[in-house]
């Protein structure tokens, strides 16, 4: 390898980390404790810092091309055949003289019975980039656009990137300075180079079974029998064997001959297509500021300077300049505020639905977390060009209704928020048709419902010191639904396509009240181009606007004082009170306490009050590190910080988590550093 690029398995004295027939070219099972279902090919190929990859970058581009979700692309066609719930590619592992271009993916019940034909399906796609690559015509003309391409996203992300924290910043630039030379120090792995169509076939080259290590990871796999899938380690010398180092158990094989010389060699792809040009890539970065008669705030006029032209007299900073509204309708509010000081082509757009539908109930939200990712799926084949030049949309059910959010560049925003409010609404239609006539959303419905499912059975196997918090918020806060029901409705709650559907449109058609705020580099004509799409899109076509009286409120319960504590459950009950839960999983063997200590509300608090109990947050967290953390070594996660909860309620948290003490000596110790914190606070001057 070293003879093709140059740093490869070059720096031990030609000694290989991984090589071909001995640790590559394998089958690799493991069982986790989690019920998570993965699988993922690694290629040995060159490090990052190779002086070749570096020029041309190859394996950049063939990270794009392989992990890109347009419509024909491997990841549209494994989604849409309910194989895979995500996939991602790019470099993984990178040392000085080897690195792994990595293919991962999430599997469905489904993929994971069927990962023969995905593992088809990703050499399929491979030789498809792979015979355009070697075509000396438009195959390899297209190939070159995908390197301009990227090399235009990236000048573009340098020359508007914005202001990073500095310690990261000087950390990043140093560890450059033993690989790249002056010119490329700022952009660094940015930088795209120069496109060469030999590093590129060198690294296509490198993308075959035998340089690869197959991994899938699923806690079923022992129960797959002989006629199972032909992609596994069942003849594994010995069975499963136990991991050194975390007993996780695992057990590997030789790729067959018959599957090996099949992937090698795959027949040519039905419905594989490269992706097409990128139509989100923007053009227009003109500031709305300057074009408004506005001055810079952060830059100095140097031209003017020059000229000997006095500065203005100092005007007031952008960040003291309240947004105005725009339009105040019953249903509807606008708010826009205009950038002057940091001088980027970006917006920000915020839209705020409310509406009680959406937390009435367990089921309704379950429907609307399931439609929210059926959404996001749908969207991904035609938004994921967007995510590569900064855009970025989201869409959120939570409990006071629906929040969408728009980024990026300003020129694009009103058409990345139209194509998402289009989708949610005819998805909508689509969803109430059922499952005959959309089989494919049927198909992502169940998809998404299970990786919920998962997730939320899941979420009580965290960290102890996380479901510690959770459990505490459950408690503490008047109406939340806990996980368990959410798993319930789920499990066996029957939940239907045509359903999803209804309850989505009930929160879109029925009584509700929009809330936007537009902010960065967009001026007041532009604030309402967008504000008109979302108001007409949900507004408008609601026809009914939600009253005060119909918001729903949150609030959270007050926690008992010793003394109201003594009257609710006698003389003789345990102070402070304990909510106790044992550890969701069987191998778990930390342990977690947090207390909730009440102080007050924004309300009764003030502003005063917050910058005080921040202030307590932060000498606390020094104060409990030191003690509880350094010198008595009670665990590595010890923690102190201010906590709100529904009804803007706030408090202070202190947790700890240990793996070498019980929770009663944990809370025992937690309570002598509190009453030790508060002598601090007392001496201090």
């Amino acid at each position: 390898p070293g003879a093709v690029f140059p740093s490869w398995n070059t720096r031990y004295d030609g000694n290989a980390a991984f090589r071909r027939g001995v640790e590559l070219g394998i089958i690799r099972e493991v069982r986790p404790v989690k019920d998570v279902r993965q699988l993922s090919v690694a290629f040995a190929a060159p490090p990052s810092i190779d002086p070749r990859v570096m020029a041309h970058q190859p394996l950049k581009v063939l990270s794009h091309v392989l992990g890109h979700e347009a419509p024909g692309s491997l990841h549209s066609v494994l989604s849409d055949a309910g194989l895979v719930a995500g996939l991602s590619s790019g470099g993984g592992v990178s040392c000085s003289d080897f690195s792994f271009f990595t293919i991962a993916m999430s599997l469905t019940e489904s993929g994971l019975a069927r990962r023969d034909e995905v593992m088809l399906l990703i050499f399929q796609y491979i030789g498809l980039i792979r015979s355009l690559a070697e075509d000396g015509g438009e195959g390899a003309d297209r190939m070159e656009s995908f390197h301009d391409e990227l090399r235009q996203i990236s000048d573009i992300n340098f020359n508007f990137s914005e202001g990073a924290n500095p310690t990261a910043f000087v950390q990043s630039v140093a560890k450059r300075m033993f690989t790249h030379g002056p010119p490329d120090l700022l952009p660094g792995s940015n930088s795209m180079g120069t496109h060469d169509r030999g590093a590129l076939l060198d690294c296509l080259s490198l993308l075959t079974p035998a340089n690869a290590i197959i991994s899938v990871v699923a806690k079923s796999l022992d129960a797959e029998g002989e006629d199972g899938p032909a992609t596994s380690a069942r003849g594994a010398e010995g069975g499963w064997t136990e991991e050194k180092w975390y007993g996780a158990p695992h057990r590997q094989v030789r790729i067959p001959g018959g599957l090996s010389a099949l992937w090698a060699d795959p027949p040519d792809p039905e419905g594989l297509t490269v992706p097409s040009p990128n139509k989100f890539v923007p053009s227009d970065f003109s500031l709305r500021c300057d074009a408004n008669g506005g001055r810079p705030e952060a830059a100095e006029a140097e031209a003017e300077a020059a000229e000997g032209i006095a500065a203005p007299a100092p005007t007031t900073e952008t960040s003291k300049v309240l947004p105005e509204v725009l339009t105040d309708a019953p249903a509807f509010r606008l708010w826009h505020k205009m950038d002057t000081k940091y001088r980027i082509p970006k917006t920000t757009a915020f839209v705020q639905l409310v509406s009680p539908k959406v937390y009435e109930s367990p089921r309704s939200m379950v429907l609307c977390r399931i439609f929210r990712s059926v959404l996001g799926d749908e969207l991904n084949s035609y938004l994921y060009d967007s995510t590569l030049v900064g855009l970025s949309s989201s869409v959120t059910f939570d409990k006071t209704g629906i929040r969408l959010t728009f980024r990026g560049f300003s020129e694009k925003i009103p058409l990345l928020l139209d194509v998402v409010t289009e989708r949610m609404t005819t998805l909508v239609s689509e969803m109430k048709e059922g499952p005959d006539a959309n089989p494919s959303l049927q198909r992502k419905f169940e998809k998404h419902r299970l990786q919920i499912l998962r997730a939320s059975r899941n979420s009580l196997l965290g960290k102890p010191y996380t479901v510690a918090n959770y459990h505490s918020r459950a408690l503490i806060e008047e109406g939340a639904w806990h996980v368990d029901r959410y798993v319930n409705e789920l499990e066996d709650g029957r939940l239907t396509l045509a359903e999803c559907g209804e309850t989505v449109r009930r929160v879109l058609r029925g009584r509700l009240a929009a809330e936007m705020l537009c902010m960065g580099n967009v001026d007041t004509e532009g604030a309402k181009e967008i504000g008109r799409i979302a108001e007409t899109r949900f507004v408008q076509a609601s026809r009914l606007s939600l009253s005060d009286s119909e918001r729903s409120v949150f609030r959270s319960f007050a926690l008992p004082t010793e003394e109201e504590a003594r009257k609710i459950y006698g003389e003789k009950c345990r102070y402070p009170l304990a909510l106790e839960h044992a550890a969701a999983g069987e191998q778990e063997d930390n342990n977690a306490v947090e207390f909730t200590l009440q102080v007050g509300s924004d309300h009764t608090l003030q502003l005063r009050g917050t910058a005080t109990l921040i202030l307590l947050g932060h000498l606390g967290q020094s104060s409990a590190f030191e003690q509880l953390r350094t010198k008595e070594q009670l665990g590595y996660i010890v923690g102190v910080s201010s906590r709100r909860t529904a009804g803007r309620v706030q408090g202070l948290s202190v947790v700890v988590q240990s793996s070498v003490q019980p929770p009663k000596v944990l809370q025992e110790r937690m309570e002598a550093w509190l009453l030790h914190f508060r002598e601090e606070l007392a001496d201090m001057s």
